[in-house]
């Protein structure tokens, strides 16, 4: 068992808007408004982060850690090693979105949002896919079962809904 000595909420007054650890658990990814860092956890040192084009409101890496998709009123796919942006959603929803993540196929990812929002897209063309219905409060959280069909929200009113992706059956 590794022993973790250090402490990286030195961020002053700047929000950590998100946490996602590394498939392999050596490093964990800290979205920080504006930068995404990655942070090895034993000695708790980071690289140069990723500058991103927009305050992110959340993120989610994609299964080969090579992007992440970053949304707030948009969804952005960012290439990690390079920092390029490619637009998902070509123009900015009407609700916010408070989270997103990305199937393990890495073919579809889902937002949530305020207004009970949860859409489904294609991550290679952009196109809204389906809205799911059944949330009348805002959306905060969502995930992906590891086998892809199915996926899970949670809003505000404390309501967690487990759907079928592909049927949207409850």
């Amino acid at each position: 068992s590794r022993e973790l000595k250090w402490d990286f909420a030195t961020v002053g007054d700047r929000w950590v808007q998100g946490l996602e650890f590394a498939q392999d658990g050596d490093s964990v990814f800290v979205l920080i408004e504006d930068e995404l860092h990655e942070i090895d956890v034993v000695t708790g040192k980071g690289a140069t982060p990723v500058r991103l084009p927009f305050r992110a409101g959340c993120f989610s890496l994609t299964p080969d850690q090579r992007h992440a998709l970053i949304a707030t009123w948009v969804v952005k796919l960012i290439d990690l090693g390079s920092g390029g942006v490619q637009p998902i959603t070509a123009k900015p929803l009407t609700e916010r979105i408070n989270g997103i993540a990305i199937r393990p196929d890495d073919l579809q990812l889902a937002t949530v949002g305020d207004g009970g929002q949860v859409m489904l897209w294609d991550v290679k063309s952009g196109d809204l896919l389906q809205e799911l219905k059944g949330h009348n409060a805002n959306v905060e959280a969502v995930a992906w079962h590891p086998q892809g069909q199915f996926l899970v929200t949670a809003d505000d009113d404390g309501r967690i809904i487990f759907c079928d992706a592909d049927t949207g059956a409850k």
